[in-house]
Parts: structure tokens; C-alpha cells; sequence
């Protein structure tokens, strides 16, 4: 009976992974496919490369928010990308304009 469970495990496609991971800011998913060991050291190689889990990127998010400078009008600022290190808000005002609050 043994001998049957060994040609039925070798008979069985590898494993297959997927990974869900946040490079560089985008969302990527990667398969990996074939042993435990394989998929530890393609973790390793996607950490080394600046790959981070998405809860791990949405932890930082929400540290990056609140740290952010307060509008007193609406709440939390976002980042500049154009200007990096200065803040803006993204709310418009009750006449329709966008709020003008800088940081």
C-alpha cells in the first residue's frame, strides 16, 4: 500500500504559489512553482529587491497619513510627488475651488 502512495505523490503536479507584493508602488502578484524551499528563497530575493506585503505597504501608508500635516478645513494632507517633502490638500472648497492649505 505504501509503494501505491508513492507513485500516486509522484504522479501529483508541484505546488504552485502566488504571492501578492507591492514593488516600487504597484501591486504585482508572482507564482512561484515547486518546493517550500524554492519559495523561501524567492521571498528572500523579492524582499532584497524592495518587495513588501500589501498590509506591510498599507501599515507604512498609514503611518506616512499620520504624520501628515493637518488641513483645518479637511483633515489630513497628502504628499506632494512634484515637490517631495512638502504637503497639499486635495479637498475642494464650498465655492468649488481646491483648497489652497500648503505644508
Amino acid at each position: 500500500m505504501s509503494d501505491e502512495y508513492t507513485q500516486d505523490e509522484q504522479n501529483l503536479p508541484p505546488p504552485r504559489f502566488t504571492i501578492h507584493i507591492i514593488l516600487d508602488d504597484f501591486p504585482i502578484d508572482v507564482q512561484i512553482v515547486g518546493s517550500a524551499k524554492r519559495l523561501r528563497n524567492a521571498l528572500k530575493s523579492l524582499r532584497e529587491i524592495g518587495a513588501v506585503a500589501p498590509a506591510a505597504a498599507r501599515q507604512a501608508r498609514t503611518e506616512r497619513i499620520r504624520e501628515a500635516p493637518i488641513c483645518p478645513y479637511h483633515g489630513p494632507m497628502k504628499e506632494s510627488t512634484k515637490r517631495p517633502g512638502t504637503w497639499y490638500c486635495s479637498h475642494k472648497m464650498g465655492d468649488g475651488s481646491y483648497c489652497k492649505e500648503r505644508a
